[in-house]
């Protein structure tokens, strides 16, 4: 916790790149992120960076990544998440028990999905990366040019829960239905577990 603060204050982002993201995001009753209303956000200008630069790893992959996604002035979300407190790069997987980026303690991986300002004091969820894949750049940046993810989130002990999927492409096109697809199969299947567990 206490190094990734250091890390955040030393730290210096790459480039801010735009590309097109699409987020569908739920939100559960009484939810105050969210609202406890459901959304499906397309962005042609949507952004995706790396706003910690010093915290990669020696061979310069991301261990921190960060989406700025905005359909209009009371309609946006901010979400990152993190591998720095497992000691590995950005990378397709199953990441469980995450805590919140900025204050993750070692051995877990972290995460912070936050809509319209409103975010978490504390917060446990899980997410996956579907797809994620960079292009070296000079000077030593990179840019992130596909990620796909899934994530649910519950914060400050169960007064609110969001969950749903990100997808962003560098290039400024829609994303193939295939990931459309899976990202509803997907969401359907958080939002049944989040049933599930409410009853």
């Amino acid at each position: 916790m206490f190094i990734f603060a250091i890390v955040l204050a030393s730290g210096i982002g790459s480039p801010v790149k735009a590309g097109f993201a699409r987020l569908e995001l739920h939100s559960t009753p009484g939810s105050y992120i969210g609202g406890g209303l459901d959304y499906l956000i397309t962005d042609d200008n949507a952004q995706g960076y790396n706003p910690l630069r010093a915290a990669n790893l020696p061979n310069g992959d991301w261990t921190y990544i960060e989406f700025r996604v905005r359909e209009s002035a009371e309609v946006y979300s901010r979400l990152n998440f993190s591998t720095f407190g497992l000691g590995t790069g950005i990378l397709p997987g199953v990441y469980d028990d995450a805590q919140r980026s900025l204050f993750a303690a070692q051995g877990h991986p972290g995460m912070d999905v936050t809509f319209a300002a409103q975010g978490s004091n504390e917060l446990s969820g899980t997410f996956t990366i579907h797809e994620v894949s960079f292009t070296r750049l000079p000077g030593g940046f990179r840019r992130v040019e596909r990620f796909f993810a899934t994530f649910d989130q519950v914060s400050d002990y169960g007064t609110s829960r969001v969950y749903g999927s990100l997808f962003y492409s560098f290039a400024p096109v829609p994303e193939p239905a295939s990931f459309a697809l899976l990202g509803t199969a997907v969401v359907a299947g958080l939002g049944l577990a989040c049933r599930r567990r409410g009853r």
